[in-house]
């Protein structure tokens, strides 16, 4: 597959097995130097950052109070009518990891979640008001400037589009800009691949591995969090 470099020129996508040997080359130098796990977190970190700048810097558009208007679609709050759309989302596969506690790793109850006044829930929808997921802010604290961030795309045949992604950067922007966070955390099961590389896409960190974290399906998970901060968010690629 052919993309563009960083500077401007086309190349072809390097081999996995390229990556895997040089992954495995750089590991075995860290052992000689006494890395712990905690100091390849901080590595990765800081090629991101490394790779980030080199991709262009791009902070966080401020669209104001809700609804917010994306591309193609809409932040709008929470309404009572959304609550059975809500318990729809919710109840397959992809919708139970939004009700995941992280501290218990039991579910929350739906009804729960939507009425504790410490979650801030939007309601992800189309241009023409059709609702087809949700983002929010978890146990918001004022004082201390943070919160949670969860999303889902509830509707089958939105996902894939990148809707996940423009929401994200949507209400994340309202977080740090109208909310006034300066941090915003999450938590992603270490298996899903694609939403690590799309949190990395945002400019949010990884700050550790919580393992075994969560019992699914009669296995146990490890946990990934990642975290963002308010400073750094300005030099992160939305990209």
């Amino acid at each position: 597959m052919r993309r563009p470099a960083y500077n401007g020129a086309v190349t072809d996508d390097i081999p996995d097995l390229t990556l895997q040997t040089f992954a495995k080359s750089f590991f075995a130098q860290g052992q000689k130097y006494g890395f712990r796990f905690e100091d390849y977190v901080r590595f990765v970190n800081i090629l991101l950052d490394v790779a980030m700048e080199g991709a262009g810097k791009m902070g966080f558009e401020d669209h104001g109070p809700l609804p917010l208007q994306g591309d193609g679609i809409v932040i709008r709050g929470f309404i009572p009518e959304d609550r059975p759309l809500f318990h729809q989302w919710l109840s397959d596969k992809s919708g139970r990891h939004f009700l995941l506690s992280r501290s218990t790793g039991k579910s929350i109850n739906v009804d729960e979640l939507l009425d504790d006044p410490k979650n801030i829930v939007g309601i992800i929808a189309t241009t023409d008001g059709l609702p087809i997921g949700s983002v929010a802010f978890l146990q918001h604290d004022p004082l201390q400037h943070k919160a949670e961030l969860r999303k889902i795309v509830g509707n089958p045949t939105m996902r894939g589009k990148g809707i996940g992604k423009e929401a994200t950067c949507l209400w994340v922007g309202h977080g740090l800009q109208t909310l006034g966070l300066k941090k915003i955390y999450l938590y992603t099961l270490a298996s899903n691949l694609h939403n690590i590389k799309l949190n990395q896409r945002l400019g949010f960190r990884m700050e550790g591995l919580l393992r075994n974290e969560v019992l699914l399906d009669g296995t146990y998970h490890d946990v990934l969090r990642m975290g963002l901060i308010a400073e750094s968010s300005e030099t992160k690629a939305s990209t």
